[in-house]
């Protein structure tokens, strides 16, 4: 339950409940990472929607995405893929009639034409020489078959299009900051011309980098309004602590909010110590993590050397392989998800993803440089053995992705084979966007190969 911010809930519930569907809304929520975003949102929705089997919520957190959001147009069509009555924890709701699924079997679409169908997404991809001359794939074939318009018509596109005709869609993009400026202008560009039934909803981390936004400059089509978000303020921190723990005093109380300062998530580790045990002593987040048994700190460190997460299969045969007892590792992940450290993605089920930045941070000031570096390094070995052994298989390109991610421009050098197996993969399943990325993530290594 969302407790405060009565007059930021009663806003956004006139967005989500936009009477007209004649005219496209856009919400956009700016914040620091802990002022409560995604639960002000995931509230609304479950205020105004949690009993409307016909509403049409589609909620995706950029995040969630192993392959660095690059995958975000495949993301949106499998979000509304299977039909789904309304989830609070998912912020998902999708009517049978008008999931994507039902749409392709309207279309008389087979079931080849599905597992074929996200090549549709289209881009105007330009290499140059160096990059086409060193990895060597027939990139002027590409770029002449999407300049020839063979993905002119975008699958995602008229799924939406054709919805939106029918039903208001409410569309929620979390963590918006991370999607790459291409991805963002070929999205802008794409909703801009649905001339109705959309309520698009961005979630924008601010930082000292990352400012907040007022606007999405291609979207002229839609009514924007901006709420910036802050931290909690002393009673509404209070409020919801008393309305999680009714037992404790103001003594407590006060600590909590001289820890937090209102950090929405520090907030909720804090209760999720204290729910069973009102009188445990308070800790920051910094003096837990040292207290922390080895396998427990192992399992942090690696999620939070990849922001979208890791796959809970990798991690714990990794520290399978580094330690000799018999340990549970599935033990000390669910102390870390009962503490609230950690989270399973929600999506897919599959990632381990720190719960919050603020934890990523304690980490990352509270390990010595060659700790993280020994797990770096070894993980890196584990990820090379794993994909030596598995050869072709399903789970090939995110293992590659994954140690190419965690790799230097001296290592990238040493191992340019891995980085050509995973373009050629892409490159077969038509990923533009991602291998775009990619060579984005290789450009000085190309400038420096003979």
């Amino acid at each position: 339950m969302y407790y405060g911010r009565d007059t930021e809930i009663e806003e956004l519930k006139q967005h989500f409940k936009f009477s007209s569907n004649d005219k496209n809304s856009l919400y956009i929520i700016n914040g620091l990472s802990g002022s409560g975003k995604t639960e002000l949102i995931k509230e609304v929705c479950q205020q105004v929607y949690s009993h409307d089997k016909e509403a049409f919520i589609l909620y995706i957190d950029v995040t969630n995405d192993g392959f660095e959001s690059n995958k975000f147009f495949e993301n949106l069509l499998k979000g509304a893929y299977v039909p789904t009555q309304f989830r609070r924890n998912l912020c998902l709701s999708i009517p049978q009639k008008y999931s994507f699924s039902n749409y392709l079997r309207k279309q008389k679409l087979t079931n080849l034409t599905l597992k074929h169908s996200f090549r549709l997404i289209r881009s105007l991809i330009s290499f140059d020489t160096t990059y086409k001359k060193v990895i060597d794939y027939p990139w002027e074939e590409v770029v002449t078959e999407i300049k020839e318009g063979i993905f002119e018509s975008d699958l995602y596109l008229r799924y939406f299009s054709h919805v939106s005709k029918k039903i208001r869609l409410n569309i929620i993009i979390d963590n918006y900051q991370f999607l790459s400026e291409d991805i963002k202008i070929k999205f802008e560009d794409d909703f801009n011309t649905l001339q109705s039934g959309v309520s698009l909803t961005i979630i924008n981390r601010t930082t000292d980098k990352l400012k907040s936004i007022d606007k999405l400059d291609t979207l002229d089509n839609y009514t924007p309004t901006v709420l910036n978000l802050s931290y909690l303020t002393e009673d509404e921190c209070k409020l919801l602590i008393r309305n999680k723990i009714a037992l404790l005093d103001n003594i407590k109380l006060n600590q909590i909010w001289q820890i937090t300062q209102g950090n929405y998530k520090e907030i909720e580790l804090i209760i999720n110590r204290l729910i069973d045990n009102p009188n445990s002593e308070l800790f920051n987040i910094s003096d837990i993590y040292d207290k922390l048994p080895d396998i427990q700190k192992n399992i942090l460190l690696i999620s939070s050397i990849f922001p979208a997460g890791m796959r809970k299969d990798i991690v714990f045969n990794y520290i399978k392989s580094i330690v000799d007892e018999n340990i549970e590792v599935a033990d000390s992940l669910k102390s870390l998800i009962d503490a609230g450290f950690v989270y399973i993605n929600g999506d897919t089920n599959d990632k381990i993803k720190i719960s919050h930045e603020s934890i990523v941070n304690s980490i990352l000031n509270h390990t010595n440089t060659s700790d993280l570096q020994l797990v770096t390094n070894n993980l890196k070995i584990y990820l090379e053995q794993t994909i030596l052994s598995i050869g072709v298989g399903g789970e090939l390109a995110y293992l590659i992705h994954c140690l190419i991610n965690i790799c230097n421009i001296k290592e990238l050098r040493q191992n340019v084979e891995y980085i050509k197996q995973l373009l050629e993969i892409e490159y077969r399943k038509n990923s533009y966007f991602y291998i775009a990325s990619l060579s984005k993530k290789i450009h000085h290594l190309i400038e420096l190969l003979p």
